[in-house]
């Protein structure tokens, strides 16, 4: 069983508010930062069209791909602008983009997803980081969204 440490628990969102640019020093120790109001409403309804379109994951309830492309032409200059000075910080200027994928939980759609670190997605080396962006209401209806702060340091 892991002890963890207590300044991870009760944490309140409002504890990791981002305005404007991550803390890189929380964002280190804590393994996340909440960036509200991040896309506005034109470029979350410009993402919710091109997430319409795209195919549906086999064998995952609200997944959905596009080809490489595709992804990374959704990611418009406004909100690749606001990343590169969010995520400078933290990345550095020779950060990049590897990809996009898009999710839409109605209330009531899909199920459960096991507890899982994304970092299995950037097998290879930990200076990568997954940018989670709700197109639509996270609350307890459709699943929301649930981090365990300083999960990161455990590794694989």
């Amino acid at each position: 069983m892991i002890d963890w440490p207590r300044e991870f628990l009760g944490l309140t969102a409002e504890d990791h508010e981002v305005r404007g640019t991550v803390d890189v020093e929380r964002f280190r120790r804590y393994g996340f930062q909440l960036w509200r109001g991040f896309l506005n409403s034109d470029e979350v309804e410009t993402l919710l069209a091109i997430e319409e379109a795209a195919t549906p994951r086999p064998f995952h309830p609200v997944a959905r791909d596009l080809d490489i492309d595709a992804e990374l032409a959704a990611l418009t200059p406004g909100i690749r602008e606001k990343l590169a000075m969010g995520f400078n910080d933290l990345l550095g200027p020779g950060m990049g983009l590897t990809g996009a994928r898009f999710l839409r939980k109605e209330p009531g759609e899909g199920g459960a997803v096991s507890i899982h670190q994304d970092l299995g997605y950037h097998i290879g080396h930990f200076e990568q980081l997954s940018v989670f962006c709700s197109l639509n209401g996270a609350d307890a209806s459709n699943g929301a969204l649930t981090v365990v702060a300083g999960s990161h340091h455990l590794g694989y």
